[in-house]
Order: structure tokens, then C-alpha cells, then sequence
């Protein structure tokens, strides 16, 4: 998404029971940055001994903590190409957050861009609306600037964050 000739990429997390959502942006311009960014807030928004169930309708998202994560892990967040994984603090930090939990985190892979009107479809396309809505917030809501901490909590390579 392009706000006033920029990109731009907004985040929510949404807590169906409270009808509470979670937004803002962030320096990335990349739904799967975004997604795990959604993630780590609905983590770090949860009460450690509740269990909660995470929906996400991306597929790298759900693969890269469920099915890459631990192999990742092993090489030192290192692809199979030696490269460095995508994101690897966000991801990091969602893994770290996860693990401190004492209640159950359940992920669960939703379809994106569904024509009925089951309540996870419409569920997932507010979320969506609102993720666009929260792009254009500007950068005193940037996710990265609350988040400072995110570079003592993980020894990754830097992650580069650009403003402009």
C-alpha cells in the first residue's frame, strides 16, 4: 500500500473475546513482516498462563514458526543456502515469546480472501480492512520504535530499518 507516494504496511491484532484490536506500522513493506509483527503483539498482549489460539492466513507466517523455525534454529537462523533468514529477529522474538508462555498457543492457518460468510472469513477480512486503515497511522505508531528492545532480546545479524 502507497500513502501520500510512500509504502506503507500496517499490522492489527484483533482479540475476538474483547473485541480489542492492536495496530499500528511497520518499517518493512512486507505482509509477511506484518503478519509476524501481528503475532508478536497478540503474544505479548496475552496473559502468559491463558491459552490462546493465533490466526494468520499467511502461509510463509505459518510455516516459518511451525515447520522452519527449528530447523532455522539449528543453523543459526541460516537458510539452506547459508543465507540469512527473512526477518530473523521478528522471528526471534515471536519464538522467544511463545516459549515464556505458560498457557497453550495454538496457531491456526486461516483461507485469505474467502466469498462466505462463516465468522472466521469475516473475521479475517476486518482484519485485513483494519491492517490497511492502520498503514496510513504514520510513524509515531511504528511498531519498531515502541519495540527498541527487540535488539537486546535477539543476537541476529542487524535489521535494517529504513524511515524513508
Amino acid at each position: 500500500m502507497y500513502i501520500n507516494g510512500k509504502a506503507a504496511t500496517g499490522f492489527v491484532d484483533l482479540h475476538v473475546a474483547f473485541d480489542k484490536a492492536f495496530k499500528g506500522t511497520i518499517a518493512h513493506n512486507s505482509a509477511q513482516a506484518a503478519e509476524i509483527v501481528a503475532i508478536i503483539v497478540a503474544l505479548e498482549n496475552a496473559e502468559s498462563s491463558t491459552d490462546i489460539t493465533i490466526c494468520t492466513d499467511s502461509d510463509w507466517t505459518m510455516r516459518a514458526l511451525l515447520d522452519w523455525m527449528v530447523i532455522w534454529k539449528m543453523r543459526e537462523m541460516r537458510t539452506a543456502d547459508n543465507q540469512s533468514v527473512a526477518y530473523v529477529r521478528y522471528l526471534q522474538y515471536a519464538w522467544q515469546l511463545a516459549e515464556s508462555r505458560r498457557g497453550d498457543t495454538l496457531l491456526f492457518k486461516v483461507k485469505a480472501h474467502r466469498k462466505n460468510h462463516s465468522e472466521i472469513t469475516l473475521l479475517n477480512s476486518k482484519v485485513d480492512r483494519l491492517s490497511k486503515q492502520a498503514a496510513s497511522l504514520g510513524p509515531e505508531f511504528r511498531w519498531d520504535k515502541v519495540k527498541a528492545t527487540i535488539d537486546v532480546l535477539t543476537s541476529a545479524d542487524p535489521l535494517i530499518i529504513r524511515t524513508s
